[in-house]
């Protein structure tokens, strides 16, 4: 949009009540800005391919276009949020979302705090969840039958 002279910049001296949102792959700044992304990448490069899958296979995309939803989702609340800022100062406001950002939300739990606390990638564990029944359940089962055999 900058090359086309519509960048945030350009209209905010325009129109500085305009709220204005950008969905991307990876943000309008940054090492990483000018690369293209569709959903695959994004799943690939947030790491939501690193634990998706069972652990014998390779890193697997998720079926459905998570990043993709996501992105729209996100930057339409992040919308909501700005309209309810300008309601409140009467200023608008320049809302970035990227598909990258969207995947470390939704995998922050199982990847992230997983690497935080341990240093280490939590894995592929199939279709268990570490914490939600019944996937818990679920292995608790297998252990509990491999501790009974």
């Amino acid at each position: 949009m900058d090359r086309l002279g519509l960048g945030w910049e350009a209209v905010n001296k325009v129109n500085p009540n305009l709220i204005y949102a950008s969905l991307s792959g990876f943000g309008q700044t940054g090492p990483n800005a000018s690369r293209p992304a569709f959903d695959t990448i994004a799943q690939a490069m947030g790491g939501l391919m690193s634990v998706t899958g069972f652990s014998e296979n390779p890193p697997t995309k998720s079926g459905p276009p998570v990043a993709d939803l996501g992105g729209g989702a996100f930057t339409a609340i992040a919308i909501l949020a700005a309209l309810q800022h300008k309601n409140s100062t009467g200023m608008g406001q320049h809302v970035d979302i990227s598909l990258q950002d969207c995947i470390w939300l939704m995998t922050a739990v199982e990847s992230l705090g997983h690497y935080f606390l341990t240093g280490k990638s939590p894995g592929r564990m199939g279709n268990m969840h570490p914490g939600i029944v019944p996937g818990m359940l679920t292995r608790l089962k297998m252990a509990m039958r491999s501790f009974v055999l």
